[in-house]
């Protein structure tokens, strides 16, 4: 196998020129590209192939595994009832990689995740996603609340009500969805129905 290229911003695989396909390449070289995507093209990676969605699973499997072992022995019961996938995304959204060494964890009535100006913090009826003091979060809500049957979800980017593929807020109340709004970079935008639906 020669001529591989790593492209670490925005860690997209380049193939320029290889003597055998990208589904023969052994999970071992697979994994070393992983380990430099961002979460975001390891997710569009896996959507490739089936055999790059199974190697996407354990590949992230076995780092939610380290990832809760490194956090519990530094913070015990900081992980207790997370799912593999949420916890994977919070260290991901912190720090950049799949590295959890260097996430701090405040433990109180509410819980701070933090790393370098990004933190997540959760109380018992929200989660909030932040970048530098500003709501922020790529691939999913960065506000959650959760209160006496009344959901909302909120999307933002730096700050602002942001997201291309749906509603940046959605609410429910006791499971019926009742209102959306759709943002793109803080002003209301929707091609072809109203911006906001009740």
């Amino acid at each position: 196998m020669s001529g591989i290229t790593l492209d670490v911003s925005p860690c997209i695989i380049k193939i320029l020129y290889m003597e055998e396909p990208i589904e023969d390449m052994p999970v071992e070289v697979l994994e070393m590209f992983l380990y430099k995507m961002s979460y975001i093209d390891i997710k569009e990676f896996a959507l490739t192939s089936k055999k790059h969605l199974t190697i996407v699973r354990s590949y992230l499997t076995r780092h939610a595994h380290s990832a809760k072992e490194i956090l519990e022995k530094k913070y015990p019961g900081s992980t207790v009832g997370m799912g593999k996938q949420q916890l994977i995304e919070r260290v991901y959204f912190l720090t950049g990689t799949n590295d959890p060494k260097d996430i701090d964890i405040q433990m109180g009535s509410n819980i701070v995740w933090s790393y370098r100006g990004k933190k997540i913090e959760c109380s018992q009826h929200s989660e909030e996603w932040y970048m530098d003091d500003r709501y922020h979060r790529v691939d999913g809500p960065a506000r959650i609340e959760d209160d006496n049957g009344i959901n909302i979800e909120q999307w933002y980017m730096d700050g602002q009500p942001h997201r291309v593929d749906g509603p940046a807020r959605t609410m429910w109340y006791h499971g019926i969805k009742t209102s959306e709004e759709w943002y793109i970079s803080g002003q209301y935008h929707r091609i072809d129905h109203p911006t906001v639906a009740y």
